[in-house]
């Protein structure tokens, strides 16, 4: 798998690999504001990061416009229980806390993000890959034109959602 910065034409985007602490924990520092502060999905702590135990063997990336960190996502090898126990996902990747700074939110940031996903995909060569996400967020990435498949029936976690797969094929052939 390809590893570093990659650059998209949309509104300066870069999707930048964390390649130390420090990268990380910028990560961890975004996800603690939206999942800890904003959604209340995870329990606030003083360091003011948000981590799991599928942290350590994830790749870890900024989203950047201008050289600004505006979101992040990581990707899982094998995927998470929430995605492993609905589907059969070994060997699988998947795309897992993927945020975007409530400042940032406006709809041409986050549909430029949405529709540079395919190219991250296929760049690193990511098949197949999953994302576990509400029903709106689906109907929204597929306004994009991007091709997902639902894979699991809708599960309770921190709101219904449901496993989504990625197809790589029908991008490629479009």
């Amino acid at each position: 798998m390809e590893r570093g910065d990659l650059k998209f034409r949309d509104l300066n985007m870069t999707f930048v690999e964390c390649v130390d602490l420090k990268q990380t924990e910028i990560c961890f520092a975004l996800r603690h504001k939206i999942y800890c502060e904003d959604l209340m999905y995870e329990v606030q702590n003083e360091e003011k990061l948000e981590f799991d135990t599928f942290d350590g063997e994830a790749r870890h990336f900024l989203i950047q416009n201008d050289k600004v960190n505006i979101g992040c996502f990581r990707i899982v090898p094998n995927g998470t229980p929430h995605l492993t126990q609905r589907v059969d996902a070994k060997g699988a990747f998947e795309i897992s806390r993927f945020i975007i700074d409530y400042e940032f939110r406006h709809p041409e940031v986050l549909s430029n993000v949405v529709k540079n996903f395919p190219d991250l995909v296929n760049r690193l060569g990511l098949y197949p890959s999953y994302m576990v996400m509400e029903a709106r967020f689906a109907r929204f990435i597929k306004s994009k034109g991007i091709k997902i498949k639902k894979t699991s029936p809708y599960f309770e976690l921190n709101g219904m959602r449901a496993a989504y797969l990625y197809d790589h094929l029908e991008y490629c052939a479009s």
